[in-house]
């Protein structure tokens, strides 16, 4: 019986890439979207993620590869930035060179903004750490 079935069995090939076995540069150094997308999975915050949104328009700036492109956009959307940055509204994307540009722009605006509220976190952590300090410090209890 087991022979029978194994025969109807799904047999797939596959071809694995390891995205982290390849340096930086040598990602440079290719031009395909391949590459692109995995310096950009690599990117170390907004500003390295701004500079790598160039590549990929010059790697499929051919007619041919519109819906590779409209692929790539909807990724970058969808998949990349939105998951990085979930509290974020993004437009809908129409080129990569939009991309670059928006990035560029936002990336100045974002990083204020984080700062802005990792100061405000962190003057209020400040201030609840100084009120229970200040609560051990009369034993307790404010009453007694």
């Amino acid at each position: 019986m087991l022979m029978a079935v194994a025969a109807y069995r799904p047999q797939l090939r596959y071809l694995l890439i390891d995205e982290s076995g390849y340096a930086d540069a040598e990602l440079a150094s290719m031009r395909n979207l391949v590459a692109a997308l995995f310096r950009l999975e690599h990117s170390q915050g907004p500003r390295g993620g701004s500079r790598r949104a160039r590549h990929p328009g010059r790697v499929a700036g051919e007619p041919a590869q519109a819906e590779l492109r409209r692929s790539f956009l909807l990724w970058l959307r969808e998949g990349f930035l939105q998951a990085r940055l979930p509290q974020v509204s993004f437009p809908e994307l129409n080129d990569l060179e939009e991309v670059r540009i928006m990035l560029t722009e936002r990336v100045v605006d974002w990083t204020q903004q984080w700062r802005q509220e990792g100061r405000q976190e962190g003057r209020q952590e400040g201030r609840q750490e100084g009120r229970q300090e200040g609560l051990h410090s009369n034993g307790g209890c404010c009453g007694d």
